[in-house]
């Protein structure tokens, strides 16, 4: 049963005795509080920062270090009950990277660092001894899968902050099959707009607006997410909107930000199919996004441009502008994403379909420039 209140998260308790060994290391890592410590167990290769707990030598972390704060990418632990820490160099710990702690059968009880805004996919999968899990009040979203397979959770408490919860965030359907129900005020709003169905200039895009999810963020810009249980199985050609829907799942939110329409992944993917813009492993062609434009009427500019001054004068004349991001924070291959809006600042707000946690922070645009695939265009869509 999930419960909406501002206490933490009960679990039946189940204590177990865990044998753990750490293996010699000679190799340095940083402690959260910036002094050098030596580690007792093996350090992974990786070109990422790491760092140990201050508290705990025996616990290391792997993490990128972003613009906003620190992502765990893993977290490598001996002991059954941890205690995340709220920063790492004196940055605070914001993201979890995608089944950070997937299948560790030793994690007992796990803290939540204070400035976590979201619970990754499948943060948590398989944690099957996991039994209590203390909320911060930052949290606003859990991810698709994250505590599946977590067999001794039984009864979730969860904070007033969590706005977004995935259909299958929590699997209680092996073990105890307690009654599940989700908290009253979780957003899931229906837009109540235009359908665009009938219309002489749109295309057909069949929709029923009561099974709509959509967040709202903090400046009004309606978000989605292919990562949705709504949308995550929804067939793409060969693959799902959850694997391959990016480019479908972007053009529908600025469709629906940009004009009366509603159009949700699915259905852009469905429409992009139809039309043979899914190319078979390749992807999503670039072709969607022009026609997409002129089928729902919005005015689009395909650029081959990169110059941070056009994406500011865009994003200040409030545009939105869709890039395609190489390797590295956002992907490992090709990924899209939406610049949505800018600060006075000069930081940037992005609408990842795939992380929720992306999207609720900012972006210094340097940042964003060193990823964006110089050798694909860029697309600026207004009204």
């Amino acid at each position: 049963m999930i419960k909406k209140r501002k206490t933490k998260l009960i679990a039946i308790l189940l204590f177990c005795c865990i044998a753990l060994t750490s293996c010699a290391s000679n190799k340095d890592t940083v402690s959260t509080d910036g002094t050098s410590a030596v580690s007792e167990i093996v350090q992974h290769e990786s070109n990422e920062s790491t760092a140990s707990a201050a508290d705990s030598i025996e616990t290391t972390y792997l993490y990128s270090d972003t613009v906003s704060g620190i992502m765990l990418t893993e977290v490598i632990a001996a002991e059954s009950e941890l205690i995340i820490p709220d920063s790492i160099d004196g940055k605070p710990v914001i993201a979890f990277a995608d089944s950070l702690f997937e299948s560790d059968t030793y994690l007992t009880k796990i803290t939540l660092p204070a400035g976590l805004v979201s619970i990754s996919t499948r943060a948590f999968a398989g944690c099957s001894a996991l039994e209590e899990v203390i909320f911060n009040d930052t949290i606003t979203a859990i991810e698709s899968e994250a505590f599946t397979g977590c067999y001794l959770i039984t009864e979730v408490t969860l904070p007033d902050s969590v706005t977004d919860i995935s259909d299958d965030a929590f699997d209680f359907n092996i073990g105890s099959e307690p009654d599940v129900s989700e908290p009253p005020d979780v957003s899931e709003v229906s837009d109540v707009s235009e359908d665009p169905k009938g219309s002489e200039n749109v295309d057909d895009v069949s929709q029923d607006e009561s099974e709509e999810p959509i967040v709202i963020s903090n400046d009004d810009f309606i978000l989605m997410y292919q990562s949705n249980s709504k949308y995550s199985s929804h067939p793409y050609g060969d693959y799902t909107v959850g694997s391959h829907g990016c480019g479908p799942s972007c053009m529908a939110m600025i469709v629906t930000n940009l004009t009366d329409y509603n159009v949700n992944p699915a259905e852009m993917a469905d429409w992009s199919y139809e039309r043979g813009y899914m190319v078979g492993s390749v992807g999503t062609s670039f072709a969607l996004m022009t026609e997409a434009a002129k089928n729902w009427g919005i005015s689009c500019e395909e650029e081959y441009i990169y110059d941070a001054a056009i994406i500011i004068k865009a994003l200040r004349q409030g545009k939105l502008v869709l890039v395609d991001m190489g390797p590295g924070i956002f992907t490992k291959g090709g990924h899209f994403i939406i610049l949505r809006g800018i600060t006075e600042d000069g930081k940037i707000l992005i609408a990842d379909s795939q992380r929720p946690t992306f999207s609720s922070q900012l972006w210094e645009l340097n940042t964003l420039m060193n990823e964006i695939q110089t050798s694909k265009p860029i697309w600026v869509f207004t009204r």
